[in-house]
């Protein structure tokens, strides 16, 4: 439920950032000073947990060493095309999180910090859920993790879904009026969302059993370091040094509101004209935009994965899964079944 811990920080971060300063401090310090306090209890048991449960099995000794693992699946082409396909999605959904407050209180619609807030991340929690359940749904349905056929399933729905979201989101950054831009942006996300678990079972099934852990490890690494990490700096420097229009060379707010052509808008949460800074409508909604439009390359690199396994089952007939389990676990589980 990892998307409604976001939209619920997201909500709640948006609330607070609103505040005046709690106890001289700004408020969108006191965020990142609570959230610390509220880890600690979580995180610091860890560090105390006994030592009975940190214990090695016998079957650890089979798994590969860290180097063999890594150069193993350097050389899997289907595994690196899923990940860089789900690395574009967590591109998105990084900028996404971050710009998508700014850009409804900056931009045409020009909402209240408050209100842009609880609408992100109410759209983040509902969607989440019902869009994760639904792609567990469909990889059941689809047997994504019993076998090839299963998998070449997973990657046309993920990409079907990706069909989906791609115009729908680029239609919902066009919309100036809230009743137009949620419904859209609701039914993008969704689909968005429905992408994660086929894509995580597509991942496991692109690999013998042994390699799953480290598959996995660096699947995370690798979608945060090509996604996540650099989107939101990217999206802000699209939004600074392509799309502002020069709006951000006026300092004052009388210079700012004369630049009608450029679409210029004094920004700065407050009632006053003396703090704040000037921004055009459309320059955070044409960056995203733009990081948006990032969704469509992993549609390439998830429909080359589905053709190579295609003619890989063609050429060898009906086979198990790449990821499936050895005899001899199979044979413990049919044991204690």
């Amino acid at each position: 439920m990892i998307p409604v811990g976001t939209s619920l920080g997201m909500a709640l971060g948006g609330v607070i950032s609103g505040l005046d300063p709690i106890f001289g401090v700004d408020a969108w310090r006191v965020t990142f000073i609570s959230e610390v306090f509220v880890s600690i209890p979580i995180v610091l048991p860890i560090a105390f947990f006994p030592s009975r449960y940190n214990m090695r099995t016998e079957s650890d000794r089979e798994y590969l060493p860290l180097h063999k693992a890594t150069f193993a699946l350097m050389k899997n082409v289907k595994y690196l095309l899923v990940v860089f396909g789900y690395a574009m999605y967590c591109f998105v959904i990084g900028a996404i999180s971050v710009w998508s407050i700014p850009m409804l209180v900056e931009g045409p619609m020009q909402l209240t910090n408050l209100s842009a807030a609880l609408i992100m991340g109410g759209v983040s929690a509902v969607t989440g859920v019902f869009g994760s359940l639904a792609g567990g749904i469909a990889v059941d349905k689809l047997g994504g993790s019993c076998g090839v056929k299963g998998t070449m399933k997973c990657q046309l729905f993920s990409t079907l879904m990706l069909a989906i979201s791609v115009p729908l989101g680029l239609t919902a950054l066009f919309m100036k009026d809230l009743w137009l831009f949620i419904p859209l942006l609701v039914l993008s996300v969704f689909a968005l969302f429905a992408v994660t678990a086929p894509v995580n079972a597509s991942i496991l099934t692109m690999v013998s059993w042994d390699m799953r852990a480290y598959a996995v490890s660096y699947s995370v690494f690798l979608i945060h370091l090509l996604g996540d990490f650099p989107s939101p700096a990217f999206a802000g420097f699209l939004s600074d040094n392509l799309f502002s229009r020069g709006c951000m060379d006026h300092k004052d707010h009388d210079t700012c509101a004369r630049d009608v052509v450029s679409y210029c808008h004094w920004a700065n949460g407050t009632s006053t004209k003396t703090t704040g800074y000037c921004v055009s409508k459309y320059q955070l909604r044409n960056a995203l935009l733009v990081i948006y439009s990032f969704l469509s390359l992993a549609v390439p690199s998830w429909m080359a994965v589905y053709f190579v396994m295609r003619r890989g089952s063609r050429k060898d007939g009906p086979s198990n899964s790449v990821g499936s389990l050895p005899a001899k676990d199979t044979q413990a589980t049919e044991g204690a079944q």
